[in-house]
């Protein structure tokens, strides 16, 4: 009765710090699956909704809402992460999951200090700056208090389990051990990044007698996937963001997902999942990439010697694709890091090398301003 009360008498309308909004907003899903009340989940994805125009770029949500990449907090990033998962857990959509993928794989890294620690007052914005080196600042906790258990969301839902079987909803590596009907079933996931395509391979071992049944979600960004089966091209049968697979009893399968990468241009106010939206309010026209599942930045620790804060780029193609290095600059940790590196050209035809904003924690930073997502004009040279 005291939480219908809280959440009757909640804000109805996105307002304010984010973080405290979205706690309240994940609770609010909380309490539908509790109580079954429908109008608690309705209010949720409203909120989702109206969150999803303000997430940037690279996947972080701002402190506050009504200004656009502009102060990050890792607080508010963590609930929203919070939220995503609890939405899908209660509709099984899988266009939630896909929000949580590119928060995942970008977002949550970005807001990592390369010390490990959460990151805050940060901003891609490219007209505002909260500091003269808006490098953010390092905190060893979270003001949410649940920090920890956001991230481990995020973990837990790489693969679900329901009485059908298992849902496999990242393409992130794990392993997991489970029982299903009282049975072992284990499965491994690995994820190979290469320059054109991300590979998807998953391995089951069924230890019961009945069938298990497999889903795989094709991500949000791939056009064209390609499935093989123990070594077999499988025709794709895409239903609801999901293809539906099936492990014999007493065996082991292998599955293989190929995905292919492509570059899409990010219009001025929008990102990713908001292409096809009016965007965020504001006056600002600079524009971002993204390829595969990856946003891309101009990182300085690279280009010291770039000191303008307003770039533009020209990213050359070759047989219509992007030139790939999938060597690592000197000094960076290779281990977490993505090896993708996209050849680019600035506005005074310097040649420079585009990286996922993924890689922002793989030195420490020397630089002001030492991350670029937003360029004057962002041009694809055919």
């Amino acid at each position: 009765d005291y939480a219908r009360y809280m959440a009757d008498n909640s804000p109805k309308e996105l307002g304010g710090q984010l973080h405290s909004y979205l706690s309240i907003t994940h609770g609010l899903v909380d309490l539908a699956m509790a109580t079954g009340e429908k109008k608690y989940l309705d209010q949720a994805i409203k909120i989702y909704h109206a969150t999803l125009p303000y997430l940037w770029i690279n996947g972080v949500v701002p402190e506050h809402v009504g200004v656009f990449e502009h102060r990050d907090e890792s607080c508010a990033l963590v609930d929203w992460i919070l939220l995503l998962s609890k939405l899908y857990d209660a509709t099984g959509e899988a266009h939630y999951l896909d929000t949580l993928e590119f928060c995942t794989v970008n977002g949550l890294l970005f807001n990592q200090h390369n010390n490990g620690g959460f990151v805050t007052y940060r901003s891609v914005d490219r007209h505002k700056w909260m500091s003269d080196h808006n490098r953010g600042v390092d905190h060893d906790h979270c003001c949410t208090m649940h920090g920890g258990i956001g991230i481990t969301y995020a973990t837990a839902h790489i693969v679900t389990q329901s009485a059908e079987g298992l849902s496999v909803n990242l393409p992130l590596g794990a392993d997991v051990s489970l029982k299903q009907n009282g049975k072992d079933v284990k499965l491994s996931q690995k994820i190979d990044v290469k320059p054109t395509v991300l590979v998807q391979k998953i391995h089951i071992k069924n230890s019961g007698k009945k069938p298990l049944s497999i889903k795989v979600r094709v991500p949000y960004w791939c056009d064209s996937p390609a499935l093989q089966v123990d070594g077999k091209k499988k025709p794709l049968k895409i239903k609801d963001g999901f293809i539906n697979l099936s492990c014999k009893g007493k065996s082991e399968q292998n599955i293989e997902m190929t995905l292919p990468m492509k570059l899409v241009v990010i219009p001025a106010r929008k990102n990713i999942l908001t292409l096809d939206t009016a965007g965020a309010p504001g006056k600002a026209v600079e524009e971002g990439l993204q390829y595969g599942p990856y946003a891309l930045m101009f990182f300085r620790e690279m280009y010291k010697e770039v000191k303008e804060r307003h770039l533009s780029v020209t990213v050359p193609l070759e047989n219509g694709r992007p030139i790939m290095s999938q060597k690592l600059p000197e000094g960076w940790r290779a281990a977490g890091s993505v090896p993708l590196l996209i050849k680019a050209k600035l506005g005074n035809g310097a040649d420079v090398w585009l990286t996922p904003g993924a890689n922002s924690t793989m030195m420490q930073f020397s630089v002001v301003d030492p991350y670029v997502f937003r360029f004057a004009k962002v041009t694809v040279s055919k």
